[in-house]
């Protein structure tokens, strides 16, 4: 079973990108009632070059391990009052990678996330 593993001294070395743009759009109600709406998208690379991908029976390959995410988000902020909003925001991030071999661990997944409440300003 582990007759391929060896000691990888750079093995969680890495390196990254990350780009974030965002859009925010603010609007003043009443005096103290602020509407806010944001959305964002994020793309985060991850290369591993002291690690090789596996394949989904678990042999290396000749390429390194590339992990990639995308996230798109979005949130809401409605003045109820001039000190609490409904708050609501909610997310996709979509998880993607070359490391195929999944037995304890998860490279390529979805992730949906939604939240909702009340926010207080004193």
């Amino acid at each position: 079973l582990f007759a391929d593993d060896n000691f990888v001294k750079d093995y969680f070395d890495y390196y990254s990108f990350l780009a974030r743009p965002s859009f925010t759009y603010t609007r003043l109600w009443d005096k103290d009632r602020r509407f806010i709406f944001r959305v964002d998208y994020s793309f985060y690379s991850l290369h591993y070059s002291g690690r090789k991908a596996q394949n989904i029976s678990g042999v290396y390959q000749t390429e390194d391990q590339q992990d990639y995410t995308h996230t798109f988000s979005a949130k809401v902020s409605v003045p109820v009052t001039p000190n609490i909003s409904w708050v609501a925001y909610g997310s996709y991030m979509a998880a993607d990678s070359n490391q195929k071999f999944e037995s304890f661990y998860l490279y390529d997944y979805d992730l949906w996330t939604a939240v909702t409440g009340l926010s207080f300003k004193y």
